[in-house]
């Protein structure tokens, strides 16, 4: 009784590798236009925009690589991969632009007293007070401009419990 328990076990336990593959990638369809980033069965990724609607029954994900100016659909620059060798796909759901703004308005504060500790005559009042203001405009700026270099990412099969 025990061995067979084992076993059972054992060819459950190694089955989960197909049990996953066999789960569509989507759980909706994708719209061709929507940028994806693929982590392929052997660990490569790649970012590309679809060209070609993809949904949960789909066999071919058709897509160009992301950032380039123009892929006509008939061109060679675009690409197809059987949507069995994609392990995950991810849609860009944005920038981290608010993110970054909210650290640069935070690192500001510091960096501003940093920046009066090394002056002979540090400022005060009003005068210094405006200085933090446009400190803090900034580095606000600076902040979003730098998070909008960065996409946001959102599986595009959301997990289930």
């Amino acid at each position: 009784m025990r061995a067979s328990w084992v076993i059972l076990v054992t060819v459950m336990a190694s089955n989960t590798g197909t049990a996953l593959a066999q789960r569509p990638l989507v759980s909706r369809q994708l719209d061709s236009g929507a940028v994806v980033r693929m982590t392929f069965s052997t660990g490569r990724r790649e970012v590309g925009r679809l060209i070609a609607p993809f949904g949960p029954d789909s066999v071919l994900l058709r897509y160009c690589p992301y950032l380039q100016s123009s892929c006509p659909v008939s061109g060679d620059r675009r690409t197809q991969v059987p949507a069995m060798g994609v392990a995950r796909l991810d849609v860009r759901q944005g920038t981290h632009s608010r993110t970054g703004a909210i650290l640069g308005a935070v690192l500001s504060v510091p960096l501003m007293y940093a920046g009066f500790g090394n002056l002979e005559q540090p400022p005060s009042g009003w005068r210094a007070a405006g200085l933090v203001a446009v400190g803090v405009v900034c580095y606000t700026g600076w902040g979003a401009l730098v998070g909008s270099w960065l996409d946001a990412w959102k599986p595009a099969l959301p997990r289930t419990p």
